[in-house]
């Protein structure tokens, strides 16, 4: 199995994800996030091309998409370009195992199996790396440009008003009939201060439905508006159902950031990575626990909004991560950067996952190679041609969760509100 195969599963679908996510964006956004993972693909395959290189591996193209070739050039040995469908990129080494022949004996010491171990772990793993190098630049670009997420603040100024709420049935939202509007500060409740997001839910609780003064600033004036509280049906953790009393608002949130110096970034760069590596591997074996399977099968079968913590560690499809990007989208450049990152460290553990056609697998079959020459004292081959139903098992099985995670996030979306 060449090495083209191989970097088509690992990122064609990534690339065909982040094109399409330019309809969530304005025009700016789309060619920005479009040329990000353009830039990610092409660095992937760049350390793959630069450790095959050092290796003396003979590289025969490196190209960005697959198809139709576009615009091509030959340098030395390789050949570089363009495909028409922009969905990964791949180089080609000669060589890869004993099911890409040689035509010339003479170019054997080129190929990808005459290498050693290292050299051969070295070039598998360099997609890997330069996911890494990638998340680890993003962070500090994060770290030094926005600041480290320290944690939000509901503050009191209204960001949102509902024109209606839903309870048994569809009503009319009380703000929005009592005349509050986006971007009044919240002051008061019938004559009780507001000085936290957190005492508004208390003092509407009080109001037992009734009607209740509140008091807003509104262009430097303050102003007392009459509004009756909409009464809602809250069920707690305990089972109990008690009232509660809405009157249809949503509060700004502000983020809390810790904006460093560039030495300070580039320091805490790293133990970001790390800590977000150890979590994003929790998660991803996470999916794939018994327990984790049993509710994925059982949401398959179900319809309607997800429950945020049942969904909350399960694959998304292109679709799903999507909708993710366009609420980060509008969340600002933080939030886009965040993702990529995530997205780099995914792809990066992801990548290494030990089977075929995956860049772990070609590391698994190199070490098995070497450990059994050590112990056999001569050079032992692997036969790929054993692997190939583990590599289409593999296939499959990707095809199968895709079509399954884009079932869900249609079916059964993530609640991002």
């Amino acid at each position: 199995m060449n090495e083209s195969l191989t970097s088509t599963l690992k990122l064609g679908g990534m690339a065909a994800l982040f094109i399409a996510l330019g309809v969530t964006f304005n025009i700016g956004g789309a060619l920005l996030v479009v040329g990000a993972i353009m830039l990610m693909i092409m660095l992937h395959e760049f350390g793959h091309y630069v450790t095959a290189r050092w290796a003396g591996m003979r590289v025969t193209d490196f190209f960005l998409g697959f198809g139709p070739i576009l615009w091509s050039i030959q340098r030395g040995d390789t050949r570089f370009g363009i495909r028409a469908l922009p969905l990964g990129g791949y180089v080609r080494v000669i060589g890869m195992n004993n099911l890409d022949p040689i035509e010339d004996p003479e170019d054997e010491p080129f190929t990808y199996r005459s290498k050693t171990w290292w050299q051969k772990v070295r070039f598998a793993s360099a997609g890997t790396f330069m996911h890494f190098l990638i998340a680890f630049v993003l962070m500090i670009v994060l770290l030094a440009g926005f600041g480290r997420f320290e944690g939000e603040n509901a503050t009191t100024t209204i960001e949102e008003v509902a024109p209606s709420l839903t309870l048994k049935g569809t009503v009319p939202s009380p703000a929005k009939v009592a005349g509050l509007r986006v971007g009044d500060k919240l002051v008061g409740i019938d004559g009780s201060p507001v000085d936290a997001w957190e005492s508004v839910g208390a003092l509407l609780q009080t109001s037992e439905g009734k009607e209740i003064l509140v008091t807003v600033e509104r262009d430097g004036q303050r102003l007392s508006l009459p509004i009756t509280p909409a009464t809602a049906e809250q069920k707690l953790s305990n089972g109990e159902t008690v009232k509660a009393y809405k009157i249809g608002v949503a509060p700004k949130i502000e983020v809390i950031t810790d904006k460093m110096a560039l030495p300070a970034a580039v320091w805490n760069a790293g133990f970001e990575i790390k800590s977000l590596t150890v979590e994003s591997t929790k998660a991803l074996v996470g999916i794939f626990t018994p327990s984790s399977l049993s509710k994925y099968s059982k949401q398959l079968g179900e319809r309607g909004e997800a429950d945020p913590v049942e969904d909350g560690n399960r694959l998304l499809s292109p679709y799903g991560v999507f909708k993710i990007a366009g609420a980060s989208a509008e969340a600002g450049g933080a939030a886009v950067l965040m993702l990529l990152i995530s997205i780099n460290i995914f792809v990066g553990i992801f990548n290494m996952t030990p089977l075929p056609p995956f860049d772990g697998g070609h590391v698994m079959v190199a070490t098995y190679e070497a450990v059994v020459s050590r112990i056999k004292r001569r050079r032992h081959a692997v036969d790929m041609a054993k692997l190939l139903p583990v590599a289409y098992a593999v296939i499959m099985g990707l095809v199968l969760l895709s079509a399954s995670a884009l079932w869900l996030d249609i079916m059964h979306p993530f609640n991002l509100g």
